[in-house]
């Protein structure tokens, strides 16, 4: 049997045989289409779903982050060293220039 599936930017992906299907980020809302349908159909409602979903593996879910308390902490962070590093460069050239003064009264 051979399948159609309604793609994100309104263009038909298909033929597609079953084993093929795999391959697309399906989800139950995918609007798929076979022979026999009068229109559109969300993946769910699909006859053959149940059958189907066991081959068909769900999406990846993407980690693209430490989350949201390494995403906070790593913005406190930031802003501390925004504010302490230059802090401590006056710190320090102020050090060096007493240093010097010192040095060179002797």
């Amino acid at each position: 049997m051979e399948y159609y599936l309604y793609g994100t930017d309104g263009n038909k992906i298909g033929p597609l045989q079953q084993s093929e299907l795999k391959q697309y980020n399906i989800t139950d809302d995918t609007l798929i289409w076979r022979e026999g349908f009068t229109d559109w159909i969300q993946f769910s409602e699909l006859p053959e779903y149940s059958s189907l979903i066991e081959k068909i593996p769900p999406p990846v879910k993407k980690n693209d982050g430490l989350g949201c308390g390494g995403e906070i902490a790593i913005m406190i962070l930031s802003l501390i060293g925004a504010f302490v590093l230059p802090f401590l460069w006056i710190v320090v050239g102020a050090c060096v220039i007493i240093l010097i003064t010192k040095l060179l009264k002797r």
